[in-house]
């Protein structure tokens, strides 16, 4: 009340031009009021044009990307260096600034580069200034850091990726325990009988007459069902075994080659042609080498399977890094790698017949195999499988998309 009567005086007994400079020193003061609660404000403010110009921009704002007021004031605001990182966010700045022109608040998240070229995440806003007729006259864009609030949210979610693998981790150890007392089990008492069995047959094969065909045939019948039930015994006590690993940095393109000496035969057989693309100055791969070359005997030789009548396996090695979480990932198991982390990545190609994609999914099934009638167990790629995943490492599977053939793709962790 005081305050208005003071004015009131004032307008009565003051003379107009001393009125006027009052009211000019008033408007100034109120001027510094604003600039100075604008400039002290810790979140990043500007003002813009309806049509996006930039006309002002708060203090905070330009000492973060060290930029000068007078480098970006009168330009359009997507092309100031807030966003000129991004081609991407400028389209979405400037469907933004129409819809705010239009009324409408606009936010979404967005990303600046701060003076020392380290990237930071924004909780970006446009929220438009109206008259008293209520047309918009300006547009408020704001922004808030919000970066450590992210590394938060990703540290809490990588803290929950990493427990749930430990409990995935958990119930797969008891459960191969299980199974591994149960195989051992079942092993100790069928080895005992197949080995009376290819006793018999080799007993009976050295008293059966040679014209006898259908005995000859018979015995050969039993032999192989004895070594096919072998070999299923085998991969169960390998699949069961709890892999203690021996993690060293370790050359993959040297596992690679061991497991190509490995297989030498059966590719020459075949008639297969071995192309080799390895990068030079790979960073070493965390690795068990000796499971790892198990995986990759697994791999390659179901590759040469593929390709009876000759063809190309070709086998390539590279570093990758990522820039999104989970990025390139298919139908692999997400979040393995952070971003900006670097994979050892090798690729077995072949150009065969290729996988019937309602089998895609059920490959690293224990017992599922296409190729049963060949003798295969169906327990390769459970084993490969569970190599791959002591490794904490990604695998997939997948047909290749320009012709006939499948591409498989294993990811693994470097030396730190």
């Amino acid at each position: 009340m005081l305050e208005k009567v003071i004015y009131w005086l004032a307008d009565i007994l003051l003379p107009q031009n001393v009125k006027r400079r009052l009211s000019i020193e008033a408007l100034q003061e109120s001027e510094r009021k604003t600039r100075a609660i604008f400039d002290l404000t810790y979140q990043f403010i500007g003002m813009l044009t309806t049509d996006g110009i930039l006309i002002e921009a708060n203090r905070a704002a330009l000492e973060f990307s060290g930029i000068k007021a007078s480098s970006v004031l009168g330009k359009s605001f997507w092309e100031t260096p807030w966003w000129t990182h991004s081609s991407e966010l400028q389209k979405k700045l400037q469907e933004g600034i129409k819809k705010a022109a239009l009324g409408e608040f606009v936010a979404f998240e967005a990303t600046h580069h701060d003076q020392n070229q380290v990237l930071h995440y924004i909780d970006f806003s446009l929220k438009p200034v109206k008259d008293e007729a209520g047309k918009v006259i300006y547009l408020i864009p704001e922004g808030r850091d919000i970066t450590e609030r992210k590394k938060q949210e990703q540290d809490l979610h990588d803290a929950y990726r990493q427990l749930q693998e430990a409990q995935h981790q958990l119930i797969q150890s008891e459960k191969l325990k299980m199974l591994g007392a149960v195989t051992s089990g079942v092993a100790h008492e069928l080895k005992n009988p197949l080995t009376i069995i290819m006793m018999g047959v080799e007993y009976l094969a050295s008293t059966i007459p040679n014209d006898n065909k259908v005995a000859s045939q018979t015995l050969r019948q039993i032999e192989n069902a004895v070594g096919r039930t072998d070999k299923i015994i085998t991969s169960m006590l390998d699949l069961a075994r709890s892999l203690s690993l021996e993690m060293k940095g370790e050359d993959i393109v040297v596992a690679l080659e061991e497991a190509l000496v490995l297989l030498q035969n059966e590719i020459q057989k075949s008639q297969i042609r071995v192309i080799k693309e390895f990068n030079s100055g790979l960073p070493q791969a965390r690795i068990d080498k000796n499971r790892m070359v198990q995986a990759l005997l697994n791999l390659i030789s179901n590759a040469v399977n593929a390709m009876p009548q000759g063809g190309d396996l070709t086998l390539r090695a590279y570093a990758r890094k990522f820039s999104e979480a989970g990025a390139d990932v298919g139908n692999r198991k997400d979040d393995i790698f952070k971003i900006g982390e670097t994979a050892v990545v090798v690729e077995i190609e072949d150009n065969g017949t290729g996988i019937p994609e309602e089998t895609l999914g059920k490959l690293f099934n224990p017992f599922f195999t296409t190729r049963r009638n060949a003798g295969a167990t169906g327990l390769g790629l459970a084993i490969v499988r569970n190599i791959v995943d002591l490794h904490e490492a990604r695998i997939e599977i997948a047909n290749r998309k320009d012709s006939r053939g499948v591409i498989v793709t294993l990811e693994l962790k470097i030396k730190e």
